[in-house]
């Protein structure tokens, strides 16, 4: 439902701004609803997140590529982490670091590359 929301409606309308303009806002409008339910660590992983799946979802004009991407976000940013604290209590921010530097990057070049 996010994605439709984010990445479909709201997106759409903000294409006015521009390419850039409307990726930014369009960030913004997601990272703000989990800060109030997620609190002020959670927007700036949003934000971030939210930037990559609208550019995403600009660049190959698909909306089921940034609802993956934000699939597979959900799985190595909750179910993941919350398993591997049993392991190591630190595990869950090496392992989201990873993801954030690594995984969101790469699947972000090789879906742009793909659907050029």
């Amino acid at each position: 439902m996010e994605e439709l929301l984010f990445r479909k409606f709201i997106l759409e309308r903000l294409e006015c701004l521009g390419f850039k303009g409307s990726v930014i806002c369009s960030a913004v409008l997601f990272a703000l609803p989990h800060l109030i339910s997620q609190g002020p660590a959670q927007v700036i992983y949003t934000f971030a997140l939210g930037l990559v799946w609208a550019y995403v979802t600009l660049k190959t004009g698909k909306l089921w590529l940034a609802v993956i991407l934000h699939s597979l976000s959900n799985v190595y940013g909750a179910f993941l982490p919350m398993s591997f604290t049993r392991i190591n209590p630190a595990m869950p921010v090496l392992f989201v670091a990873f993801t954030m530097l690594i995984i969101v990057p790469a699947a972000i070049i090789l879906i742009v590359r793909e659907f050029k």
